[in-house]
């Protein structure tokens, strides 16, 4: 779904082809004892083991030389292919990674969820209730140099561009898959979108380096939906000398630049040599030269070329990690950069609008749901079980609960319905095989329920649109982290392909709509837990898991990595000579 779909993978790299991850020496200890939950404990003890091991010897990073040194090309692997970089019709996380070193937004969200860094933005100011934004926009940024511009020369960046942006995004004709991110939330965008006004009246210039923006209402996230890729800032000029083809010519003002695209193999970015950014000393930034970018879609090949010193930068789960940790020389070579919280989750969909048995009558949903035992999964493979549907970190102390696996009182639930009901299989859809569909479909058919399972790879969201599968797999990845975002998948105002689920309780939307607005970080954790409990009653989905934290790993000799909300940053990035390493 849009740009937090997982295609294969992101940077998230696993060890073998399954939709969870690798098959570790533990789970083939596992098969060995015929116990897994015995196995489990003892696969536990040996990570906690390894993990100290690795992470206390990762821990002594080598005194770098005394400063930062210009120059090198970082390598480093997606496992997607690349499908387009026009921030504005992003939908897939691979290509948001790449557009987040070409482009820049007005700000930007930190290594903590809730921290605002201002980019194309100096700083800002909230006036009438936050109801007013205004932006004080930076004097020393130029787009890329590129034959769009006069002499291809890269213009500067001024607030006529910001104002363009916005239209970009409200335009039908641009068709912007992320459109519902600003939709009623910016005063005439609605107007601009429908053909009924000729801009945005909410938008407007105050000079060339200050933009004012008027909100509906004083929404707690906007600043975060700032930060999102649709609001990276493009230059009228590009769009138009590239019409169509924008997408694979992208001019932005970022630090790197794209020279060159092989579609299926690679990217090549440069860098930028009039990037605004200075470091603590006032040197420009970036540091690097270039990052060569490989499309790598066998995860185990990217594992491999890791190892052997042909990429610079992996991301793994605690499982692989360890694994990792047991090859020989793995200490010495190579560091965690850093560890970073995953924000994704895995559920079934339920098609609520399709007029299906299953839609209408919610007692065969909670059957399923208390039926279906995800415990299974999490001994096999690095996940967390879902309380609910934001991970925990993301709610603070709030602690919502699911359905407990009772497949007693699953299997009388069903018994207590008319047999016509059950007759007749369940269609399941999914992109992969895989353990969840497997254990999902077991589960049904010991409680009396049968179903068709589909497994539909190409345009999957598509198929899920048009053919209204009755149960549906969604792996899905927030624009911005706040959980509104992910009650957002449930919100009937939200477009189709955001709400699969086609899932519509007025009671829901109104919470929702309150959370959007509330000031008061507690009381907007109470709403989340009440939407919670209508989630659990209506029961539109089906959780299978939320994603662990990942560890970013680099050779020793690369500094200055930084993630910000799983997105590499490379702005500071240098590499240190195997010269001055071994010095």
């Amino acid at each position: 779904m849009r740009r937090h779909l997982n295609k294969i993978g992101f940077v998230t790299l696993f060890i073998s082809a399954t939709p969870f991850g690798i098959s570790t020496k533990f789970a083939r200890l596992s098969r060995l004892l015929k116990n897994p939950l015995a196995a489990g404990r003892i696969a536990s003890v040996a990570l906690a083991v390894l993990l100290a091991n690795i992470l206390g010897c990762s821990s002594q990073k080598p005194a770098p030389a005394s400063s930062p040194r210009y120059g090198g090309t970082l390598n480093w692997a997606v496992t997607a292919e690349m499908e387009q970089l026009d921030p504005q019709r992003i939908m897939f996380r691979s290509d948001w990674q790449v557009a987040s070193l070409i482009y820049e937004g007005l700000l930007t969200i930190g290594k903590d969820h809730n921290q605002l860094i201002p980019r194309l933005a100096e700083n800002w100011e909230k006036l009438d209730g936050g109801r007013r934004l205004i932006f004080h926009l930076r004097h020393d940024v130029c787009f890329h140099d590129d034959p769009c511009f006069p002499d291809g020369v890269g213009r500067e960046f001024q607030a006529r561009d910001v104002v363009y942006t916005f239209q970009r995004i409200a335009d039908p004709d641009v068709a912007s898959p992320n459109w519902y991110l600003f939709k009623d939330k910016i005063e005439g965008i609605e107007a601009y979108h429908e053909r009924t006004a000729p801009d945005i009246s909410g938008i407007r210039a105050l000079d060339d380096s200050t933009v004012e923006i008027k909100l509906t209402r004083p929404y707690y996230s906007f600043l975060k939906l700032l930060a999102t890729p649709t609001a990276f800032i493009v230059p009228q000029e590009a769009v138009a000398h590239y019409g169509a083809d924008f997408s694979h010519h992208p001019v932005g003002a970022g630090p790197f630049r794209l020279v060159h695209w092989r579609r299926l193999a690679d990217i090549s970015l440069v860098k930028n040599d009039r990037a605004w950014e200075k470091d603590e000393v006032g040197r420009p930034l970036p540091y690097l030269d270039g990052l060569h970018i490989r499309l790598i879609s066998n995860p185990m090949l990217s594992v491999s070329e890791f190892l052997k010193g042909s990429l610079d930068l992996l991301a793994v789960n605690e499982k692989q990690f360890a694994q990792l940790g047991q090859e020989a020389g793995f200490e010495q070579k190579f560091i965690v950069a850093q560890k970073d919280d995953d924000f994704s989750v895995r559920f079934f969909g339920i098609s609520m609008n399709g007029g299906s048995v299953i839609a209408r009558r919610p007692e065969i949903r909670r059957a399923i749901a208390c039926a279906f035992d995800n415990r299974a999964l999490a001994q096999q493979f690095p996940i967390d079980i879902p309380k609910g549907l934001v991970p925990s970190f993301l709610l603070g102390s709030a602690s919502p609960k699911w359905y407990a696996h009772d497949p007693a009182a699953a299997k009388k639930m069903i018994d207590n319905l008319d047999t016509n009901v059950t007759k007749s299989p369940i269609y399941l859809c999914s992109n992969i095989s895989g353990e969840a569909v497997n254990l999902l479909s077991k589960a049904m058919l010991r409680i009396g329920l049968t179903c068709r399972v589909d497994i539909h790879a190409m345009r999957y969201y598509e198929h899920i649109m048009h053919k209204r599968p009755e149960i549906f797999r969604v792996s899905f990845y927030p624009s911005y982290p706040d959980p509104e975002e992910y009650y957002a998948l449930f919100y009937s105002k939200s477009s189709p392909s955001v709400n699969l689920t086609g899932y519509c309780n007025p009671q829901f939307d109104a919470l929702l709509e309150q959370a959007f607005v509330e000031q008061d970080a507690g009381k907007r954790q109470s709403i989340f837990l009440r939407l919670e409990k209508l989630l659990k009653r209506d029961v539109p989905a089906i959780y299978i898991s939320h994603s662990r934290p990942k560890y970013f790993i680099t050779p020793k000799n690369i500094h200055g990595l930084s993630i910000q909300s799983t997105i590499p940053d490379f702005r500071k990035v240098w590499i240190e000579s195997q010269d001055a390493e071994q010095k």
